[in-house]
């Protein structure tokens, strides 16, 4: 069920094409949660970080 998804999820990433991750990372999450809810076991929910955790830090590449 989430092959083809995590296999777009890391063709997105080794891309960097912002765009394609987040389509691809809201689709791999609603196939978790879509198998969770045919398992019977519903009251496990992926969902997307809602702040980051390291907001007094900056990822970004220094300017040189």
């Amino acid at each position: 069920m989430t092959k083809d998804r995590m296999a777009a999820l890391d063709m997105a990433i080794k891309a960097a094409d912002d765009t394609k991750f987040a389509a691809a990372y809201t689709q791999l999450t609603e196939a978790c949660n879509t198998c969770h809810q045919s398992a019977e076991v519903g009251m496990i929910v992926i969902k997307a970080p809602e702040a980051n955790p390291f907001a007094d830090e900056d990822f970004r590449p220094a300017k040189r």
